[in-house]
């Protein structure tokens, strides 16, 4: 039997030459480390937006700016705009694109100025009467098209299996800041947001259900390694790329403003 003395130095073997490597690596690269269902609503974003080029980009609520970042990787002329002050300054100075404070429901921006406008789980952070302003004000300073998801990740949602697991695995998640804000504003009813596209051509696509919602728990749940649950987060996200269960927590929307209908 090996020694405790010589199976620290194995650990410690290992630590250096994988382990440490492996997360310094995963580290350096930001969109492997984001949080797998926020991968998965910019991956629908992306998809939407496709592989076009020389494109103007609005990104509403950018929040981090790792979405912005990958658009800029991409040769697209990204501007960002978020209400947090020290968001926006981080932004601006690392990826050195336009960064600006500002109220989602009130863009100082004059009408068409934007090819597409994207937002991020920003509409069901906001007050009832924000709402219908901000999808006015998205839709205004887009030229082309208008692309948003809104989470219904909510204590409210009537197709609440999923919400049942989530708080089966995660006894304190009443607690927890993120599902705190998110119960802190009006359940986000499809059907009031429908009413409020009118007669828009507009796609809509549910994401993140049933397993989504399971493999967040366990994250929460479990008290592992970071550099384990980095690895564990990307093969989340691959999962979720091959499979999810409905019913769905999460929408997409497209909302083509030059054609009538899609293809």
């Amino acid at each position: 039997m090996l020694s405790l003395e010589k199976l620290e130095k194995v650990r410690g073997l290992m630590h250096a030459s994988i382990i440490k490597p492996l997360k310094n690596f995963l580290l350096k690269r930001k969109w492997l480390i984001i949080s797998f269902d926020a991968r998965i609503r910019y991956h629908y974003i992306l998809k939407n937006i496709g592989e076009q080029h020389c494109l103007s980009i609005l990104d509403v609520g950018a929040g981090p700016g790792y979405l912005a970042e990958e658009l800029r990787r991409r040769n697209l002329k990204v501007v960002v705009s978020d209400i947090n002050f020290y968001q926006m300054k981080k932004i601006k100075s690392s990826l050195k694109i336009d960064a600006l404070v500002l109220d989602a429901a009130h863009l100082c921006f004059r009408d068409k100025a934007f090819d597409i406008v994207i937002s991020s789980d920003v509409y069901e952070h906001l007050d009832q009467h924000q709402r219908v302003q901000f999808l006015k004000e998205i839709l205004r300073v887009a030229k082309r098209k208008v692309i948003f998801t809104i989470s219904q990740v909510h204590k409210d949602n009537p197709q609440n299996v999923g919400i049942k697991i989530l708080k089966i695995l995660t006894q304190d998640i009443l607690s927890v800041d993120w599902w705190l804000e998110y119960n802190a504003k009006p359940f986000p009813h499809l059907q009031e947001i429908k009413r409020s596209l009118n007669d828009l051509p507009y796609q809509i696509k549910p994401y993140q259900g049933i397993l989504s919602l399971f493999l967040l728990g366990i994250f929460i749940k479990l008290k592992l390694p970071h550099i384990f649950k980095l690895i564990l987060n990307y093969f989340s996200y691959l999962i979720l790329l091959a499979i999810d269960l409905p019913p769905f927590y999460s929408f997409l929307f497209t909302i083509d403003l030059i054609r009538k209908n899609f293809r």
